[in-house]
This record gives structure tokens, sequence and C-alpha cells, in this order.
């Protein structure tokens, strides 16, 4: 290392296979085969385990007693005060992969020097990696709370440390030396398992959790890849600066992140949404969310009642209870009618025997809801809402039209998926589904989903094109709709692709369908929805058709997320035709003095209002207490080596004379 040590003081057994410890994490991010520089090497315990990973090792040591033993280790040692060295000149430029500083930059006085000196004598491509003690170790917090700083041999608090980093200090030295940190990762020790004397008995309960509800409390060290800021990876940056942003503990009050909601005596308006929320299907769930959302923002305190043909669906991710319509006839369209102020139809006014079979896979109802809307009032106005013919696009019905009228073509209410889930959210949500493992943990994804018609050969034969160019790229194959046979395409996706993609069900709900597709790089789809969806968060898109850009599409890739001035125009087409169905509602809205009871159906409608308050509160508590928890590492890595191993074990045990025996 350097000055005033001992020459056993750092000398280390590593062992490799543990992954909590720092030599092994430098060792993973530098890579076989590549050409080091280890500066501090100490005696070699580090060089070694390089070389034994195939590479070639130069060393930086200021003890002359330890480099002896160093020596043994590197193939090429140079004795001295790294600060004071001419780098360039000694080693010259462009002359390594990766320059390694292992618990050293602590031991300088001027580490941001020494790291800009660095900087010539990387290749192309190459990349410091270093480990850095963190002082916010919940240790460290603990001592000081008894008013100690006691300075041990080695460890936090090692006495011959003359700087002191935090996770920020860290993150911004790099950035000030010239470099963007790519790869962040933490060796971890419990707050009472490190060197520092701290004893769980000498605090007060409260004190302890406070320390260690913050997620560094743990971190011992961090392990960090670094590359010069002019060659980084715009999008591994933001995922460093992502998965960094899930392990703050959240600063905002819960009562400011829910504040409460009250509810009218009487509601402004009562309005009926009758349509098909009964799918297992995103684009009829976001529609439900996104009308809910928008109808809510222009009429405050609506009342709105959800009916479909066969009711809720548990999967559906309405977040809305969902009526039965059931057997339609005029009592029962009164009924359902009653105390409503207007009802919008969203949904296919085809109400054909093999569209509604195909939508619902089961024999249609003669009395069908929407076949007895067409043929008769119901004693509220009937507005019509977007409908969909054989995936031509969205049309609709003026609002207080007559069926039969002539459509007028909408955009895709995907376009507004933003409004009713942020790009934090689904950042958020992501961390769930890497954990779940519906996500890969690389930082760039290309989203999936074909409808189960498709030419599924193509799609595979260019998404293995485009991961074998780009080793950092993997894939998400979506199930968004049980109706349409996607799953069978999301499957043959992930089953052929193997490690490089994973399949997210159309279990993991909409909230998580929603995230993938705001946080890939590419979306691939035969769904206009899910295409629009994308397009709000400012995705690229593209249809399988249009396979030969997808190359094109992610070099391209905008990672300011700018929204295209067609989906402004889309989302204002939108707004428009929300104020339309807005002031049909209010024209239709009885007198004040003749609603001034709730009725049954509305008084259960608030209170499952206010149980969807108190779940937003509980939802809020849960993220609150997910962010004290150190988020999932994410360590960058082919799992497929592995799983090929694991595969030949179990062919070769089920090839014993045992298992043939037992098997049939």
């Amino acid at each position: 290392m350097l000055g005033l040590m001992e020459a056993p003081k750092y000398d280390t057994e590593v062992d490799v296979s543990n992954e909590n410890m720092s030599q092994t994490l430098l060792a993973l991010l530098v890579g076989e085969g590549q050409t080091v520089l280890d500066v501090g090497c100490a005696t070699g315990y580090t060089a070694s385990v390089l070389r034994a990973r195939g590479c070639r090792v130069d060393g930086i040591e200021y003890d002359p007693s330890v480099a002896q033993e160093a020596a043994k280790h590197v193939d090429r040692l140079e004795v001295g005060d790294v600060q004071a060295m001419d780098l360039v000149g000694l080693f010259g430029a462009a002359s390594y992969d990766a320059i390694v500083f292992g618990d050293v930059l602590e031991h300088l006085t001027q580490p941001e020097a020494v790291l800009r000196a660095c900087l010539p004598l990387l290749k192309p491509g190459g990349a410091i990696v270093a480990s850095i003690p963190n002082v916010a170790h919940g240790a460290v917090r603990l001592a000081l709370l008894k008013g100690r700083f006691a300075y041990t041999s080695t460890g936090l608090l090692d006495e011959t440390h003359v700087r002191f980093f935090t996770r920020d200090t860290v993150l911004g030295m790099f950035d000030a030396a010239g470099y963007a940190v790519v790869d962040l990762r933490r060796t971890r020790l419990g707050v009472f398992e490190t060197e520092v004397r701290v004893a769980e008995g000498d605090y007060p309960a409260a004190f302890i959790a406070e320390v260690s509800a913050d997620p560094e409390a743990t971190t011992y060290q961090f392990v960090l890849r670094a590359v010069p800021s002019a060659a980084a990876d715009p999008a591994a940056v933001q995922a460093v600066a992502d998965a960094e942003a899930l392990r703050l503990p959240s600063i905002v009050k819960l009562e400011a992140a829910t504040p409460p909601t009250t509810l009218p005596a009487v509601p402004s308006a009562r309005l009926g949404l009758w349509g098909s929320w009964d799918l297992d299907d995103v684009s009829q769930a976001v529609l439900g969310r996104v009308l809910s959302a928008e109808i809510s923002r222009r009429l405050p305190g609506v009342l709105l009642r959800f009916a479909a043909p066969y009711g809720a669906s548990s999967r559906s991710g309405l977040g809305e209870p969902v009526e039965e319509l059931g057997p339609i006839g005029a009592v029962r369209s009164s009924a359902l009618a009653e105390g409503l102020d207007a009802a919008l139809v969203v949904g296919p006014v085809d109400t054909s025997e093999a569209v509604l079979a195909a939508r619902y896979a089961r024999a249609p109802r003669q009395d069908d809801p929407t076949r007895h809307l067409l043929q008769g009032p119901t004693g509220v106005p009937v507005l019509w809402g977007p409908v969909t013919f054989d995936g031509s696009g969205w049309v609709s019905l003026a609002p207080g039209a007559a069926p039969g009228a002539e459509t007028r073509a909408l955009p895709d209410p995907g376009v507004l998926a933003s409004r009713v889930q942020s790009l934090a959210e689904a950042r958020r949500r992501t961390a769930y589904l890497r954990s779940a493992g519906w996500l890969a943990l690389s930082p760039r994804i290309v989203a999936v989903h074909l409808s189960g018609d498709t030419d599924v050969a193509p799609v595979i034969a260019a998404l293995r094109e485009l991961t074998e160019a780009d080793t950092g790229l993997s894939i998400c194959a979506l199930e968004l709709d049980t109706t349409s046979g996607d799953g069978a395409t999301a499957n043959a996706i992930s089953t052929t692709l193997q490690s490089k993609a994973l399949l997210c069900p159309v279990d993991a709900g909409v909230d998580s369908h929603l995230a993938v597709l705001a946080v890939a790089d590419l979306v691939i789809s035969t769904s206009s929805t899910a295409r629009a969806i994308a397009a709000s968060y400012g995705v690229p898109s593209l249809d399988p058709s249009d396979l030969s850009t997808a190359a094109a599409a992610l070099a391209g890739r905008d990672r300011r997320r700018a929204v295209s001035s067609q989906v402004v125009a889309d989302q204002a087409a939108l707004d428009a035709w929300f104020e339309e169905v807005a002031e049909h509602v209010r024209k239709a809205v009885a007198p004040a003095d003749e609603r001034a009871v709730l009725s049954t159906a509305e008084r259960y409608a608030a209170l499952e209002k206010a149980h969807a308050a108190m779940r937003a509160r509980t939802s809020t508590e849960v993220l609150h207490a997910a962010e004290s928890v150190p988020a999932l590492e994410i360590i960058s890595r082919d799992q497929g080596p592995e799983i090929d191993a694991l595969r030949r074990e179990i062919h070769a045990l089920n090839n014993t004379r045992t298992m043939r025996a037992l098997k049939p």
C-alpha cells in the first residue's frame, strides 16, 4: 500500500468464491486476460488473483519491505509514491485495460490528481477499478453518538487514512477527476460486526433502528468501475443512477406523499363506465385508468361506477370495483342506470357472436349488454367511448351521438400512460421485477410483445443478432393479453434465447408491464397500445415488420426521453375528446336539490374510494419501508455457463443406473 505501513499489515488471503470480499469484486470488475496496473499492490494478494485469471499485472508499491513480496506476483514493479511519479513516462500512454486502486485512494492527500494522471494510461475502453471504505457505516455513526472516533490499525478508521469517503463523495471525486462510474457494488458487514468497537446494549433501540434504516449503514466498502467521462455509455451511467436512486431513504413525508382525500357529501356527477374491464388485457386496463384519471380531473368529486359483461377480473389491474352487468333486459338496464347522470360505453359496438366469442372465449349471451344498449334507451344519456375494430385503430362515436352515426378516429389512449404511472414510479417498480426474475439485471432492455399469430422465428433471429452485437442488452418478453395468444410467443422467445431473455407474465400486473415499457431502450410489439405507451415515455418502438431498423433505433436512442411532437398532438386530441365528454356529463347532471342524499350504490362507491385512499397510503408506507432495506446488488454477468453446467449435471444424474431404475 502506501507509506508508514508495517509489512504484514495489508497482507490478505483472498477467497475468490466470496463475492462479499473487495478483492473478489475487483477481479470480477477487471475481467479476464486484461493488462492491469495495481496501484498500492502491498504483498501482491490482489495481483495474484488477477494473474490467475490470465491478466498481465504491473504494480506500484510505496513500502520497499512490502514490495519484495509483491515482486513475486507482478510482471513489473515500481517502488515509490504514486503521487510523485511521472506515470506516462514510466508506463507509457494507453498501456492498460484497467488500473486498480484496492483501498488506496483514502491514503492519498490528492486522490483526484492521481486519478486524472491515470487517464492517459488507459487504453480505449479502459477503466479505473477501485475499492474505498465507507466512513458512514453504521458502526462509525454509533461510535460518534458516544463521542468516539478512535483510529484502528486497519479497516474503516485505519490510522493511515488521510481522506474519508461516503457514497456521494466517492461519486463526486470520480466525476471531478473526469470519470463516470458505470458499475457500483458494495461489500457489507453488520453494524456490530466491524473492527469499530460498539456494543448493541450501549444504545437505545430507537437509535439503532434509526441508524440501521439507512441502506448504507451496512456498506463496508464501495467497489466500482469508472471509465473516462467522454467514453462512458449513457445507458450504463443511467443504470447506476437508477439503482442508486432506489437505495436512497425517502425524504418525502408520508403525509405529503398521500394527502387525505375528502369526499363531497354529494358527488359533482354520477357516471357509469361500461366496458370490457374483465379482460386480462393491458390495453383495456390502461384505458380504464386513463378514463378514470382524466374524467376525475375534469369533474372533481365525480362518482364513477364500473361494470363489465362478466364482472371484475382479479388481474385486470383497474384498481376499481367492477360490477357484473348480468342478464340484460329493460329491467336490468334501468337498474344499472339508476342514479346515474350519464353512462359512457367503452368497448366494441360490434356485438356479433364471432367478435364476442373471440374476446371472451365463451359463447356470447343473446342478452349482451352492448346489444341491448344499441336497441333502446336506459333512461340516462348514453355516451360512446373509444372502440376498436379488428386492430385497425381507436375510433369513437361523438359523445351524445346515436348508434350508427359516423365514427371518428381517436389516438390510442396509451399515449396518456405516463400520466397514470410516472417514469420515477416505473423505475422503482423495476427493482421488484428484477428480484422476481421477470426483468434482467442488465442496464439495457428491449421489451418484446407479439400476438399469437405472429411468425416468431424471424423476430427471434433478429433479437439474437442484437444481443450478440451488444452483450449489455437483454430481452424482456411481455405477456400483455391472455386472449391474443401472446403468452405462447413470449414463452418461445424466453425459451429460445435462454439467458438473454426473461418472460414477464400477465400475472406480473399492469403496473409491472407499464414499468417495463417505460424503462426499455426499445419496444417491439404488434400492439398499437404497447407502442403508444412506450411513446408516452419517449421510448422508440417498432412493429415486428420493421425489425431491420432495430439496431439503428437502439443506436439513436434519445436518453433524454424527449416525447415526440406526434405524441404531444395525440395527447391534445384526447384532451379535447375528454373535455367534450365532461361537458356532456355536466349538462346531464341533475339539480343539486334533487340529489341531496347518497343512494346505497353511491355510499358503496364512496366507501370504495375511501378504501382506495387507504390502500394508497399503505402502499406508500410499504414503499418507504422497502427503501430502508438494502437494495438487491446488481451483478451483471452472463449466467449461461452456470445454467449449462447445471443442465449437464442433471442429465448425468438422470442417466445413472439408480435413476434409470427409479424414473419409471
